[in-house]
């Protein structure tokens, strides 16, 4: 019997842990930016004060319906939108599969007010609330890997 050397890979490993720390990190990543959303989302209006309901009919005419308990002030052209109901708010999810991490709405209207339309201006809300958590997520993914 000789002396043997046994040289072996353990690259297989270091790729599977690594896969399992990006996956790990984007849910982190994703998450983050849902909260920083669902905050985003929760400022107070800069805007007009309306005492009534309007409502886009379905020739897309601003219409004015009942009034209001409690008057509602508006978001500022440019400013994310000032919450009413809080169904975008609530519609906000993420979704991560693989190295890909998702978070919006599948709400209409939240495209309609993230790039506003012929007839209103933008109240971008996604791109805000990722500029705000842009500098942590960078900390996730700068940590070391292994």
């Amino acid at each position: 019997m000789g002396v043997d050397i046994v040289l072996r890979s353990e690259m297989p490993k270091a790729i599977a842990g690594i896969e399992q720390a990006i996956k790990s990190r984007m849910d982190e990543a994703s998450l983050l930016v849902e909260n920083e959303t669902k905050l985003t989302l929760s400022r107070p209006g800069k805007g007009r004060i309306y005492e009534n309901y309007i409502y886009e009919d379905a020739s897309g005419n601003m219409v004015f319906g009942r009034t209001r308990n409690v008057p509602h002030r508006a978001s500022a052209p440019g400013d994310p939108p000032a919450v009413d109901t809080g169904r975008l708010r609530q519609s906000i999810r993420r979704e991560v599969s693989g190295n890909v991490g998702l978070v919006g709405t599948d709400l209409d209207y939240g495209k309609k007010l993230q790039f506003g339309t012929r007839k209103v201006a933008a109240r971008p809300w996604l791109d805000v609330a990722f500029r705000e958590a842009a500098d942590r997520v960078i900390e996730i993914f700068r940590r070391p890997w292994l």
